[in-house]
């Protein structure tokens, strides 16, 4: 895994792109959410964010890219209690530097009147696109915040997106979108909500209250279904420590196989030789006798000529 500097980096860089995306098709393009084709361009705007910085920096971080859903994450057991803290701060970072991004960009259009217009702050009552009271924005942000912590729940796995999250988290935030624009311009992040809050008019600030209160609440209800419906285990086996989604049977197989694939074979070494003790030397031959030589060998054979003549006597020479 990677290390906590890496994956505040990675949130903050996440959040910046979703932020500075998102928002800017509202404040750029001048789409307004009371219409049916400009809700449909910021929803679509805010998917292709997601799915995008999903895709970049989900392996990292797990792309939560809004503080809501990691509160939510966390009490799905989906992610650590101890990091909640430096991923909001990271996430934090990343919006505002895309609200003054956005800011200085919106600007240099001469009839430019996004703050105005609210530059893309959520609010309800008078300052919803439709006229939604308190109570309708309470709701509509408390139900869809649940349902996004929910989606990203199922594809998140010991803190980071599946392979696939990164195509269910995309049109998971579009959905949400259109769900909510009319009714608050879609919150659902109270980073999100602070930073157009900052650089909109007082009443933005008035009514910010909402925008972190029912995201958060329902972030936490989310995350509690969550972890009620997708751990099928339902205990905890170390608290404050990641737990992964029990697998599928097909899963299984699947992980059994790819661990089966990356088990490198250890040779085995072959026994060692018995040395072979070479064949004994064949037997010297024994030498052939000599004949005996010298004064005595002479004597006896005189003397065997001396028997052979006579009786023992030596023959007179004359």
């Amino acid at each position: 895994m990677a290390s906590l500097a890496r994956r505040m980096l990675a949130e903050a860089v996440g959040t910046f792109g979703l932020i500075f995306a998102g928002c800017g098709v509202a404040v750029l393009s001048g789409c307004r959410p009371d219409t049916g084709g400009g809700m449909l361009c910021i929803a679509t705007g805010f998917g292709l964010a997601a799915f995008g910085m999903a895709r970049a920096v989900g392996p990292v971080s797990g792309a939560h890219l809004n503080p809501a859903v990691t509160l939510g994450l966390a009490a799905a057991r989906r992610f650590a209690w101890r990091d909640v803290p430096p991923y909001v701060v990271a996430q934090f970072a990343g919006a505002l530097s895309a609200g003054l991004l956005l800011l200085l960009t919106a600007q240099g259009r001469p009839d430019f009147m996004s703050l105005a217009n609210g530059f893309g702050a959520n609010g309800y009552g008078e300052h919803s696109p439709a006229g939604y009271d308190l109570p309708s924005a309470m709701s509509v942000e408390f139900a869809a915040t649940s349902m996004l912590v929910i989606v990203m729940a199922s594809v998140t796995r010991m803190g980071r997106l599946t392979s696939a999250g990164a195509l269910v988290v995309g049109p998971a935030v579009a959905m949400a979108h259109l769900l909510a624009l009319p009714v608050t311009y879609a919150a659902l992040n109270p980073a999100r909500a602070t930073t157009m809050a900052l650089f909109g008019q007082d009443w933005a600030m008035d009514q910010l209250w909402l925008f972190w209160l029912a995201p958060l609440m329902g972030a936490l209800m989310g995350g509690w279904v969550a972890y009620c419906i997708l751990d099928e285990a339902g205990t905890l086996v170390e608290e404050d420590e990641f737990v992964p989604l029990a697998p599928w049977p097909d899963e299984e197989e699947e992980i059994d196989r790819a661990v089966a694939a990356l088990q490198v074979p250890v040779p085995v070494p072959a026994p060692a030789a018995t040395p072979v003790a070479p064949p004994p030397p064949p037997p010297r031959p024994e030498p052939a006798p000599t004949p005996y030589k010298g004064e005595h060998g002479q004597k006896r054979r005189r003397r065997g000529q001396g028997h052979g003549h006579g009786h023992g006597t030596t023959p007179i020479r004359p």
